[in-house]
């Protein structure tokens, strides 16, 4: 298991295979936006959503990857409130092992 990732598609890469064999439902999500000549064109709808967007006991659960030292930006971080003020839940992740103890956390609290 790493702990310094250099890439965050590396991270990405392990978190989503740990997700499958979890038997976590999951996606991973694609946003951004692409310059054009006539301004931005957004691929979504919403800006700052987490990179992967799960469910975990009937629960929205997202993580947004991070390589050590980076922060979420503060247009992530507004969305991150938005979500978790409507009982969702973000994680910032570093590792595979941050990601390990967020799901934990997340599927012990059914038995609470």
């Amino acid at each position: 298991m790493r702990l310094l990732y250099t890439k965050e598609t590396h991270l990405q890469n392990d978190c989503l295979m740990y997700l499958k064999a979890k038997k976590i439902f999951h996606y991973r999500q694609n946003s951004g936006a692409l310059k054009t000549e006539k301004g931005f064109y957004r691929f979504t709808s919403i800006s700052g959503l987490p990179d992967i967007i799960s469910i975990i006991n009937g629960k929205f659960v997202g993580f947004e990857l991070k390589l050590k030292g980076n922060y979420p930006s503060r247009n992530q971080k507004e969305t991150h409130k938005k979500i978790k003020q409507a009982g969702g839940e973000v994680y910032i992740i570093h590792n595979l092992k941050e990601l390990a103890n967020a799901v934990e956390r997340e599927l012990c609290q059914k038995d609470h």
